[in-house]
């Protein structure tokens, strides 16, 4: 008689142990759900900030050529302020790429950043705004990362989602 209970308590732990899985893979997926609307409202309304002040500056110097009279001034300024805040001089999406393989990701990137780009772009300045929207997104969402206490390469991908999700929001794309 107890033999033929091996067979039903056997299905019983496969059973429970499919369940578990199941239950522990949905509580990964709730949890990225929940990790990637908190990046896409943060990420995306400063990606959708950054656009609308870039788009502002080129307005503007289109409007008022004599600011690019004051070029040599803000890339002064700019020089000094990436010293002052200790930035390294490698920046760029290199930059943000590899800081995001060694979890080097400062906060204050995303100001200066931000920044400093919108001067470039009132002055005239040669400054593509594609390295600066993941360079923006990648030090916020990582920071964010670094907040909910993620590990490695969970930190890793969600400074990736973010740096996706201000690439999309400066293409008006949040889709």
């Amino acid at each position: 008689m107890p033999q033929n209970n091996k067979p039903g308590r056997r299905l019983l732990r496969q059973l429970y142990g499919s369940w578990y899985r199941v239950r522990h893979n949905i509580s990964i997926f709730a949890r990225w759900c929940l990790f990637a609307v908190i990046i896409g409202v943060v990420v995306g309304a400063v990606g959708a900030a950054f656009e609308h002040a870039l788009e502002w500056a080129t307005e503007t110097r289109q409007e008022q050529s004599w600011t690019l009279y004051f070029l040599p001034l803000v890339g002064v300024f700019i020089a000094f302020w990436y010293s002052k805040m200790d930035m390294p001089l490698e920046r760029g999406t290199n930059f943000i790429l590899t800081s995001v393989r060694q979890d080097q990701v400062r906060l204050r990137l995303a100001p200066s950043i931000f920044i400093t780009s919108v001067l470039t772009h009132l002055c005239g300045g040669s400054a593509g705004r594609e390295g600066a929207a993941l360079q923006l997104g990648g030090a916020i969402s990582g920071n964010i990362g670094h907040l909910m206490h993620l590990d490695d390469k969970d930190s890793r991908t969600i400074t990736m989602c973010g740096m996706a999700a201000c690439f999309s929001a400066l293409f008006g794309t949040p889709l």
